[in-house]
């Protein structure tokens, strides 16, 4: 079975239909799920989910139902959480070697340095910033 490292916002590109790389996200998790990849993320993952879909629901993007709706979709995933104090350490120190103003998107890093593991983002930026040192990023964008 393969595994891979999965940023929240791929996942919530697959509800959310004005992000953008929405097709993508839904046709990369569909081939996840049928190919029975295993999908790992750092415990933050499902905070970050409830933050986004709450924000969309302030700004209007979506209906406080809509939000509720997909964020009970989105807790059913098949993710399996990791929460150590190894990780948090390595996404320290992941963040400074990146020079990333917070360590969030390094708890991926991390989990994906751990593991040898692709880390799938939809944040094109991060990827530009690091793919270079850092092979193991996919951005969702080329899947």
């Amino acid at each position: 079975m393969s595994t891979i490292v999965l940023d929240s916002n791929v996942l919530l590109a697959t509800v959310l239909p004005d992000e953008p790389l929405t097709q993508q996200a839904k046709t990369a998790v569909a081939a996840w799920v049928d190919t029975s990849t295993q999908i790992i993320a750092p415990r933050l993952f499902r905070a970050e989910l409830v933050a986004v879909i709450r924000k969309a629901v302030y700004q209007k993007r979506i209906s406080h139902t809509q939000g509720k709706g997909f964020l009970l979709l989105l807790l059913e995933s098949p993710v399996t959480f990791v929460d150590d104090d190894e990780l948090l350490l390595s996404a320290y120190e992941l963040a400074a070697q990146f020079n990333l103003p917070r360590a969030y998107d390094a708890q991926y890093l991390a989990l994906a340095q751990r593991f040898d593991v692709p880390f799938w983002t939809a944040d094109q930026r991060l990827f530009n910033s690091i793919s270079e040192e850092f092979g193991l990023i996919r951005w969702l964008g080329n899947f």
